[in-house]
C-alpha cells in the first residue's frame, strides 16, 4: 500500500496531535517543578564544620573584588541550617559538589584553591536562570540538585550581598535597618 503525499501528511499532523496532547502533562508538571525547585525533606541542624569552611571560601570567591564580613554570611548559613528543614543537606551537598569539582580540575580542596581557582570551580553557577523558560532548560539538563544549589545557596548569597555589603560598596555607611549617622553628628567638624 502507497500513501500519497497528502496522506502522509495527514497522518503525520495526526500523530503529532496525539504525542503532543499525550505528553502535555508531563510537560505541565515539569514545569510545576522548575519553578521553585523544593527544599529535600531533611531535618534541620548545625552546619558541619567543614561544610562552613567550604562556604567562607566560597563568599571570599564571589566578592574578590569587594572585601565582606564572611561571618555574616555564615551566620546567615548557620542559622537557616538550624531553622530551616532542607537547608542543612542542600549546604552540605553542595559544599560536596564544589569539593568534587575542585579535586576534579585542580587535584586539592576548594579551599586550598586560589581565589582565583575557586572562581573557575564556580564558573557553572555563573549563569543562573533568569527567565521560567531558562530555568525549566536548566532543570531538565543540569539536573534539580544545580537547581537547588543555585537557587538556595547562590542566588540567596547574592540578595544578601545586595541587601548588605552593595550599599556600603556604593557609599553608605551602612544598609538599611542599621542605625548609622547617630556617633557622625556627635562629633566635631573635621577642620581643613
Amino acid at each position: 500500500m502507497t500513501l500519497s503525499r497528502r496522506q502522509f501528511l495527514s497522518a503525520l499532523v495526526g500523530v503529532t496531535a496525539a504525542a503532543v496532547s499525550l505528553g502535555a502533562p508531563v510537560v505541565y508538571q515539569t514545569l510545576q517543578r522548575a519553578r521553585r525547585i523544593p527544599l529535600p525533606e531533611a531535618p534541620p541542624g548545625p552546619l558541619p564544620a567543614d561544610t562552613a569552611t567550604v562556604l567562607r571560601a566560597l563568599v571570599e570567591a564571589l566578592f574578590i573584588a569587594h572585601p565582606v564580613d564572611t561571618e555574616r554570611y555564615l551566620r546567615y548559613y548557620g542559622f537557616h541550617a538550624e531553622k530551616i528543614p532542607g537547608y542543612r543537606q542542600v549546604y552540605i551537598q553542595f559544599a560536596q559538589e564544589l569539593e568534587w569539582a575542585a579535586r576534579w580540575l585542580y587535584r586539592r580542596p576548594f579551599v586550598e584553591c586560589s581565589k582565583l581557582e575557586r572562581r573557575q570551580v564556580l564558573r557553572p553557577w555563573w549563569s543562573l536562570p533568569q527567565s521560567r523558560q531558562d530555568e525549566i532548560i536548566t532543570a531538565i539538563f543540569q539536573g534539580t540538585a544545580w537547581m537547588q544549589h543555585a537557587q538556595y545557596v547562590l542566588r540567596e548569597t547574592l540578595q544578601l550581598f545586595m541587601n548588605t555589603d552593595a550599599w556600603i560598596m556604593v557609599g553608605y555607611e551602612a544598609w538599611p535597618g542599621m542605625p548609622r549617622g547617630l556617633e557622625t553628628y556627635r562629633q566635631p567638624p573635621a577642620t581643613g
